[in-house]
Parts: C-alpha cells; sequence; structure tokens
C-alpha cells in the first residue's frame, strides 16, 4: 500500500496505481460486482493467466453476494498475492485493461 499511496502523491490515479502495482505479482484475481444475467445473478473474475471467467448464475440476488463474498475471501486465504473487489463495471473494465 505505501507503493501505491506514493504514486498517488505523484499525480497518478488510484487505478493506474494498482494496475502498475499488480504488472509484477505473481498472481492477481479481479473480482466484478453482482449483475443481472439472463435467469438471475452473476459476478465474473479474471486473471491475467486466464482470462475472463464468467460467473454461475445464481436464481437469488443474495446467493451470488454470498457467492462473491466466499471468493473474495477464498482468494486472499489462498496463493494470490492480490485480490482486488470491484464495486462497478467501469473500474472492472478498467482494472482489466
Amino acid at each position: 500500500m505505501e507503493y501505491i499511496s506514493r504514486q498517488l502523491r505523484s499525480g497518478m490515479d488510484g487505478l493506474t496505481a494498482m494496475r502498475t502495482l499488480l504488472k509484477g505479482s505473481a498472481m492477481q484475481i479481479i473480482v466484478g460486482p453482482v449483475l443481472t444475467r439472463k435467469g438471475g445473478y452473476a459476478f465474473d473474475c479474471w486473471t491475467p493467466e486466464e482470462g475472463l471467467s464468467c460467473g454461475y448464475t445464481y436464481g437469488r440476488i443474495e446467493d451470488a453476494h454470498y457467492a462473491r463474498k466466499v471468493e473474495i475471501r477464498y482468494s486472499k486465504k489462498r496463493d494470490s498475492d492480490h485480490t482486488i473487489p470491484c464495486s462497478t463495471v467501469d473500474e472492472f473494465v478498467r482494472l482489466m485493461i
């Protein structure tokens, strides 16, 4: 986080600083927001190694939010150095680029 703080002080925006930090990481996972899909609700994940992974579609929004929280917690416990949960589609897309 200190690296990001230095980058922000130098005039770099938060997403650019985060992207710069993650480029040299061993493993990064970006978790998208819960969205409406045909048949229910889902969230997607993205890694540089595997690209975009479309999530399972849940019938209830509460189930999709619960599964997303579990994915975020699990990702932080396994060998992932950086897990970034995104609140908006715009944020998710900007971090994937």
